[in-house]
């Protein structure tokens, strides 16, 4: 890294969890929200695990999703980087006029939490700052693939400095998912 960024491998080994219980919500009016809408829901929710922008992870459902409470269908969503598709459930959890809230299932993959995530960047470097009140911000849950890599914020609320922290998945071995961090130079030099 550019400007002499130190590379700490932490010891950082958490467990992975299977990505459930994402929320979603719309208020469209109808009977019924457009397959489109909730395309883009799951898009929202799910991209960042596959670090996919340009382009996109791919999401296709088959219609449009009913608004009755209990209805479900499974939608499938294609990371474009290898070509694997997810099923992502989709469940109707409540109705209340025009506003339709359901519920997100992507199966099959895994991944630590970004709490989790932030809060190891905060132990780490919480001796190298001396403080305890660092904050961390991940963009989102880091998927549990080797070679996965993701960059989260580290800032010193002494004196407001905030720092790129990048991290990248080592190893993974069942539940647990090893990962080290790299810290950059602050954002402002």
């Amino acid at each position: 890294m550019a400007g002499g960024g130190v590379r700490v491998v932490a010891g950082c080994l958490l467990a992975a969890a299977v990505l459930a219980g994402c929320e979603g919500s719309v208020s469209l009016g109808g009977s019924s929200v457009a397959r489109g809408e909730v395309e883009d829901r799951i898009t929202a929710k799910f991209g960042p695990l596959f670090q996919r922008v340009d382009p996109p992870v791919e999401v296709a459902c088959p219609e449009s999703l009913q608004a009755e409470v209990g209805v479900t269908m499974q939608c499938a969503l294609t990371d474009p980087g290898d070509g694997a598709t997810y099923p992502v459930n989709v469940s109707v959890d409540s109705v209340n006029g025009d506003d339709t809230h359901f519920n997100l299932d992507l199966v099959g993959v895994t991944a630590v939490d970004e709490t989790d995530v932030e809060g190891e960047i905060v132990n780490t470097f919480g001796t190298r700052f001396q403080s305890t009140d660092l904050s961390a911000d991940c963009p989102a849950s880091l998927r549990a693939k080797v070679g996965v890599e993701m960059q989260c914020a580290l800032t010193d609320p002494a004196d407001g400095t905030t720092y790129p922290v990048d991290v990248a998945v080592d190893s993974v071995d069942g539940a647990n998912t090893a990962f080290s961090f790299e810290i950059g130079d602050p954002a402002d030099s």
